[in-house]
């Protein structure tokens, strides 16, 4: 806090750095933006800052070991940030600790409208600074110019997530749904999912796909939208359907299709998107269904098969009913590909997708802990 900082400092550099032979050492997940405090500290003195970064899990056999948790997933330790501390407290079932929700409190008390819930969310994948109290719910990463990058712990923003769905009173009904039973259901999918079950794959690519239609973050690639969108666009999971479609018991992608309208459901001159999430459906072809809506009303479908290691899909894709069909694999190629009828999203693509803090949560991620 900027009222204690200078009589921090005033006491650090006093007892532990003018007296000889002695020096600070301290540790934090956070980077401080500000060189005040450095600058305090070594004014009129060669002292220098030395950065180093702290230990991290890079090792799921050697954690099971050292915490004594035989069961430990890697889907659990991405979760926690590879963080040693938040594994140690989810092993004690202990609850969120005060400061984070004091720092959650004081974030939803700054939310003014729809946008910066959207900037917050974009944060995910642009790793652009936030709003200061949220910094800590984060780890940093500087760049050669020494811009921050920001990296969210999953099982924070599941958290923060949470709380504005529930609380914040400037989102849609829409958006409270896509929040609420879309992306925070998805990430406890996501950390409580059997290893190579593919369920915690799934629900990674959801996340990813529910933000980016929410912020209106399309790439060029995997969700191509961007020269259809004009006017505004509306976003919604798993709805409209018509009734005589099951997610649970239908067997077709054609007759699921069918249960889509043919028509937008939301005014002329606005787009529309639906998300559709297939996991309890009966067929293989298609894991994940969006339905874009434009402007004039027409429909247009693409479809994604998710396989969580490098497995190629055992049916064609259906050229016939959707404008484009993706291959989004964890052990992706390195170059785009075609297999199939099924557009195959290379390495790159991918990682582009996922942005600067989902890219470290993926699949390749939960392999290297394995290794």
């Amino acid at each position: 806090q900027e009222s204690i900082g200078p009589k921090v400092a005033f006491f650090l550099k006093k007892h532990f750095l003018v007296r000889p032979g002695r020096g600070l050492v301290f540790s934090s997940h956070v980077t401080s933006f500000s060189n005040l405090f450095v600058n305090f500290m070594c004014s009129a003195s060669d002292l220098k800052v030395v950065l180093r970064p702290l230990p991290t899990i890079n090792s799921l056999r050697e954690a099971r070991a050292r915490f004594n948790m035989p069961d430990l997933s890697a889907q659990t330790v991405v979760f926690l940030g590879l963080i040693p501390g938040l594994i140690v407290e989810r092993k004690m079932h202990r609850a969120p600790t005060t400061r984070r929700i004091v720092v959650v409190d004081k974030f939803l008390g700054t939310i003014e409208n729809r946008e910066d819930v959207c900037r917050l969310l974009t944060s995910l994948l642009t790793g652009e600074s936030l709003d200061s109290s949220l910094q800590e719910l984060t780890t940093t990463d500087l760049k050669h110019d020494g811009t921050p990058i920001l990296r969210w712990i999953p099982f924070h923003m599941h958290y923060v997530l949470e709380r504005i769905s529930r609380e914040c009173p400037y989102i849609d009904p829409q958006m409270r749904h896509c929040l609420l039973s879309g992306v925070v259901e998805l990430f406890g999918q996501f950390v409580g999912a059997k290893w190579e079950a593919g369920d915690a794959w799934e629900a990674l690519f959801l996340i990813v796909l529910i933000i980016r239609c929410l912020t209106s973050s399309f790439d060029d690639t995997v969700i191509p939208l961007g020269p259809l969108i004009t006017g505004s666009i509306q976003v919604q999971y798993n709805s409209p359907v018509s009734g005589n479609v099951d997610f649970f018991t239908e067997t077709n992608p054609v007759d699921f299709v069918g249960g889509i309208p043919l028509r937008s459901w939301v005014p002329m001159g606005k787009c529309a998107l639906s998300i559709y999430y297939l996991g309890h459906a009966r067929f293989e072809a298609y894991d994940v269904i969006l339905a874009f809506g434009d402007a004039d009303g027409n429909r247009l479908l693409y479809g994604y098969q998710l396989k969580e290691g490098s497995s190629i899909p055992a049916v064609f894709a259906f050229d016939q009913v959707f404008r484009k069909s993706f291959l989004i694999r964890g052990a992706a190629t390195q170059g785009r590909s075609s297999v199939r009828l099924w557009r195959s999203v290379s390495d790159t693509e991918l990682d582009n997708l996922f942005g600067v803090s989902a890219v470290h949560w993926s699949a390749k991620q939960w392999k290297k802990l394995q290794e």
